[in-house]
């Protein structure tokens, strides 16, 4: 198993941004979190990352840190 599943009370509520231009990447990603309970939004750029995070509170933020022309780690810094 590559993770242990989580407990209810571990996840009540929980929201993740998964930020990956790679279509099949961001899915699978997606699928697993909301398997295990965890609402999900996806961006495929920084750009439309942004436009989330204006207007939601995620819990955790999944950023592919090789998106085109340097945006993952730019990214990290929107973040943060």
């Amino acid at each position: 198993m590559l993770y242990e599943p989580l407990g209810d009370d571990d996840m009540n509520h929980k929201s993740a941004l998964i930020v990956d231009d790679d279509n099949l990447m961001r899915l699978s990603l997606a699928s697993l979190l909301r398997s295990e309970g965890v609402e999900t939004q996806t961006a495929s750029t920084m750009e439309e990352a942004e436009m989330l995070l204006k207007t939601e509170r995620f819990d955790l933020a999944i950023i592919d840190l090789r998106l085109t022309e340097n945006e993952g780690l730019e990214g990290l810094e929107l973040i943060s």
